[in-house]
């Protein structure tokens, strides 16, 4: 993926999407735009575990140079202040798809708590590899340090792209690091994951997911820790068969993710209704319920480009289903069936600390520039 100011659509063919309202709930709760400049690829994680804790967003940013926006919101999501920026010289080379990530325990020198923002960088450059480049903040997002590469693709980006960057902490206590990976002879793209264990060394990466069909492109690997202690991750398949259609898997230990030539299992509600590209998850608690979501919902092979944004939701919490479809926080509409890297593109999720609530953060054109808003609604 390439998420430029002057170049907005790109790779992958990610087709983006309307998504189906399928239930009534209560009108969401707007916190409006986070910041003015163009912005793409939000994240959105909870600082800490406390009552108070402060909600921290970052947002790709193309105003005044190449760069990441934080935000901060100290009332659970329902309203946003820039507090600091994530800046780096190799960003003016091309910048795409950050992620967050609040460590929930020390690794090595790293405390619990710290904020870590990992990003591609350099697909603007042909002649030279692209990074996964980690930068860490112990002060909740105000300023950052460049702490290490998760990977330095082996070839030059004409060769093959590195995109997608997310973090979890292994059953053993290890910083894994999560990407897709274009630089494989023989696959189009993999999901790849190297693990450390104080975040700066990292080991050799592991293929997760190299599907046999050389077109197919698994990617966007997004993972959450159920309360049984497994490890559920979700992403996209793109390719001429699978549409980029959602599917699932999980893990025991973070680590060994089961046969990587298995596509895994694919997301779907009994009523036929699936989900389409650029997927997050996200663990609601109290009880416990796992919430999903995507650019787009189709039913029975149609896309259904009549309505809003969705969620979809098992509310056994374990990634069995049932699944079913409700209205996501914040409602994007009028997608072209052909796709764009800016509206509702890889909507982060997050819960309250209670499970009352669920917070979207997701990016839509306003005046002509794509723009990231951040919205609440009740969850059932």
């Amino acid at each position: 993926m390439m998420m430029t100011a002057s170049n907005q659509t790109r790779r992958k063919f990610y087709v983006t999407a309307l998504l189906l309202a399928c239930a009534t709930l209560p009108m969401s709760a707007l916190a409006g735009p986070l910041g003015s400049s163009t912005g793409m690829y939000p994240r959105v994680v909870r600082a800490g575990d406390g009552p108070q804790s402060p909600v921290v967003a970052s947002v790709t940013a193309f105003d005044n140079g190449t760069h990441a926006d934080i935000f901060r919101s100290d009332d659970d999501g329902a309203t946003f202040t820039k507090t600091g920026e994530v800046r780096d010289p190799d960003f003016n080379t091309g910048l795409c798809c950050g992620g967050l990530y609040a460590l929930p325990i020390a690794i090595g020198n790293l405390k619990a708590g710290t904020l870590l923002y990992a990003s591609s960088v350099g697909q603007g450059i042909e002649t030279a590899p692209m990074q996964l480049k980690i930068h860490s903040s112990t002060d909740q997002g105000k300023t950052w340090t460049y702490l290490s590469n998760c990977y330095t693709a082996p070839v030059n980006r004409k060769g093959g792209g590195l995109w997608e960057v997310e973090f979890l902490i292994t059953k053993d206590g290890k910083l894994a690091c999560l990407f897709s990976d274009e630089t494989v002879p023989g696959h189009s793209q993999i999901l790849q994951q190297s693990v450390s264990s104080d975040g700066i060394h990292w080991s050799a990466p592991k293929a997760i997911v190299k599907l046999a069909p050389p077109a197919d492109r698994p990617g966007m690997p997004v993972v959450t820790k159920l309360n049984d202690g497994r490890y559920f991750m979700i992403y996209e398949i793109c390719g001429p068969k699978h549409n980029c259609d959602v599917y699932t898997r999980s893990s025991e230990d973070g680590i060994d993710w089961g046969n990587p030539a298995d596509v895994g299992t694919f997301l779907t509600t009994p009523e036929g209704l699936t989900l389409r590209a650029t997927p997050t998850v996200a663990l609601a608690r109290n009880p416990d319920r796992l919430v999903v979501t995507g650019q787009r919902v189709y039913k029975d092979g149609k896309h259904q480009a009549e309505t809003g944004a969705t969620v979809f939701i098992d509310a056994s919490g374990t990634g069995n289903g049932p699944w079913r479809a409700l209205p996501a926080p914040v409602d994007v509409r009028n997608i072209p069936a052909d796709g764009n890297v800016c509206q509702n593109y890889s909507t982060p999720l997050l819960p309250s600390q209670d499970g009352k609530t669920l917070l979207a953060v997701a990016s839509d054109y306003v005046d002509g520039k794509c723009r990231v808003s951040a919205g609440t609604a009740p969850l059932p």
